[in-house]
């Protein structure tokens, strides 16, 4: 299934840690990218990189930050975290640039480099900018996540090496407004 949110500009992740306290954080396109919607697709991800246990880790939600054609560029990329941008310079144009979210219902372990490779400070920033969260979702709404950025970004599976204090994440979806108020729907 693919969903396409075309004026998707911008989502709220929540996090679980594993001292149980659940944290909010605002996920935007860098302000030099602004102008690209972000895409948000459910066991897809067309038009970019595919994740790295796309196949292992069952079902799956991918934000995609930058499509292949724009992050196979040799330029500072990233994403925006609670208004404060975290971004590389790709080195070498691999086109990663995503934040999935694994269903992982038995408990699989990832594939691949998770273990020893590319926990930068990059993969890190959403989560040390996220504030505590004032409203609060049951354990089964948090995901295991897979985050990767460049060429020379990062790599990123939560449960391992920097982000073992870290259960899992939610995504949340804006879908309207009441009031003045936007209604987020969490996957």
């Amino acid at each position: 299934m693919y969903f396409p949110s075309t004026k998707a500009t911008h989502v709220n992740v929540k996090h679980l840690r594993s001292n149980h306290i659940q944290y909010d954080v605002n996920l935007r396109q860098t302000s030099s990218f602004s102008r690209l919607p972000l895409s948000i697709q459910y066991d897809s991800h067309r038009g970019y990189a595919r994740p790295v246990n796309y196949n292992r880790l069952n079902s799956y939600i991918y934000l995609g930050f930058l499509p292949k054609t724009a992050a196979s560029a040799k330029v500072t990329q990233g994403y925006k975290a609670n208004k404060k941008d975290f971004t590389f310079r790709n080195c070498d144009g691999n086109p990663n640039s995503y934040l999935v979210f694994y269903h992982n219902n038995d408990s699989s372990a990832p594939f691949g480099y998770y273990k020893r490779c590319c926990y930068t400070k990059l993969m890190r920033g959403w989560i040390d900018q996220s504030k505590p969260a004032k409203t609060f979702l049951p354990a089964d709404y948090f995901f295991q996540t897979e985050m990767h950025m460049g060429g020379c970004g990062g790599y990123a599976v939560s449960g391992y090496n920097t982000q073992t204090d870290i259960y899992g994440a939610a995504l949340g979806i804006p879908f309207g407004k009441t009031k003045n108020v936007v209604n987020i729907f969490y996957m």
